[in-house]
């Protein structure tokens, strides 16, 4: 199928780019109030935001609108297909999703590592959510 071959490919490339573009140019003012959360990190960066609003403007396309969404120690990347699939290539696409992870796993952990360390907060989270275009969800992972 190749809609799931498409998803996964644009999850793997998306996801590391993008946590890779916030963590390079994310560093907050030191004077700031003490941060607790990621989300707290990074409002407190000159960058990290907007370079969170880029990220996000890119990962739309043809067959799919993507965001990746920071609340508390929790990154959550949601992409919603544009076209309705039928539910019974639900399972394939969860398939293809748990594929991607069992492969790339270690580079997201190893950015959530990276991301604890140059923010100094333990407990960071990575979830995958993949939505028909009706809203419907497909499936969710948390890594």
């Amino acid at each position: 199928m190749r809609t799931v071959k498409l998803v996964s490919l644009v999850m793997v490339v998306v996801l590391i780019a993008g946590c890779a573009a916030v963590l390079a140019s994310c560093s907050p003012k030191k004077e700031e109030k003490e941060i607790k959360t990621l989300e707290e990190f990074l409002a407190a960066s000159e960058s990290g935001n907007a370079e969170l609003d880029k990220i996000n403007e890119s990962l739309t396309n043809d067959n799919m609108e993507g965001s990746i969404e920071v609340k508390e120690n929790a990154i959550t990347m949601t992409m919603t297909l544009t076209q309705s699939i039928d539910e019974k290539y639900f399972d394939k696409m969860e398939s293809a999703l748990d594929d991607m992870l069992a492969k790339q796993g270690d580079s997201f952990r190893d950015a959530v590592n990276s991301l604890e360390e140059e923010s100094e907060i333990n407990g960071i989270t990575m979830e995958f959510v993949l939505n028909n275009a009706d809203g419907t969800e497909i499936c969710r992972k948390t890594l």
